[in-house]
């Protein structure tokens, strides 16, 4: 993936929902479940979580999205899986806090 993004503590994401939401921000196009899947549970022996878990975490954040940034940043792409726009992306990213070792120091 590309650098990390962090969002910031108001945000109130949880990790898990920060993870999903950087796999989608390190997406080239359309991220397929599958995609998402092995970005993010590639290295679990037991495969990870159900695949629905993909759909609740887009169920989760696009409230959040919406009331940060007003419009629907997850777009779904039926039969293939979710995407958010490149100009989407920048103003996300535009809100990136430091990574949490150095909130810290």
């Amino acid at each position: 993936m590309s650098e990390a993004f962090h969002p910031p503590a108001t945000w109130k994401l949880p990790g898990a929902e920060a993870r999903f939401l950087n796999a989608l921000l390190a997406a080239r196009e359309t991220a397929t479940k599958q995609w998402l899947m092995d970005t993010l549970y590639g290295d679990d022996p037991d495969g990870g979580p159900d695949p629905k878990i993909i759909d609740v975490y887009v169920c989760k954040l696009r409230p959040k999205l919406r009331a940060l940034f007003g419009e629907d940043a997850i777009e779904t792409v039926w039969g293939r899986g979710y995407r958010i726009d490149e100009a989407t992306k920048a103003v996300i990213r535009a809100h990136s806090a430091p990574p949490p070792q150095e909130q810290a120091a």
